[in-house]
């Protein structure tokens, strides 16, 4: 049977079951709740409430039509649908969807904007962008709040209304 379904290779969902580690999760703030401070996230993440405070995502942001994200944003890929007011630091593709606006600076390899998203700034793309997010670091908001005993970081505000 295993041959019939690739040779008997594990799939990677497997692999990761068995290593004990979880694939990370879709982390959602909410329609209504307001996040005040930095904000880190290993997997995807979906913004249908207010950030204020910078957003880093390793993964896959997603601003929903009622999202709003006032601080700089760095993520591998983001589709936005709502506000971004500061720096947008998309390190792979972004897509403004139509109802998008963005107040602020862009940097992406790709961008794909649709009909109607607006967006007030200045955009760098392709090489010279390329160039940059090479040599940029995805920032590491955490550092700065561990400890040397204990590398858990430490909560210093969050309010959800």
């Amino acid at each position: 049977m295993s041959s019939i379904f690739g040779g008997g290779k594990k799939k990677p969902t497997e692999e990761v079951r068995k290593s004990g580690d979880a694939p990370p999760a879709l982390s959602i703030v909410a329609q209504g709740a307001v996040v005040i401070g930095d904000v880190v996230s290993v997997g995807d993440i979906r913004v249908e409430g207010t950030i204020d405070g910078k957003l880093v995502c390793k993964s896959k942001l997603v601003v929903g039509n009622k999202g709003k994200i006032t601080g700089e944003v760095d993520a591998l890929n983001a589709t936005v649908g709502g506000e971004i007011h500061g720096t947008l630091t998309v390190r792979d593709t972004l897509q403004l969807l139509e109802t998008a606006k963005i107040f602020g600076d862009i940097i992406t390899e790709k961008i794909v904007i649709n009909q109607g998203a607006v967006f007030t700034g200045r955009c760098k793309m392709g090489k010279e962008a390329h160039d940059m997010l090479k040599s940029t670091p995805i920032p590491d908001l955490l550092a700065a709040n561990r400890t040397k005993k204990d590398s858990v970081p430490k909560l210093e505000t969050l309010r959800i209304e």
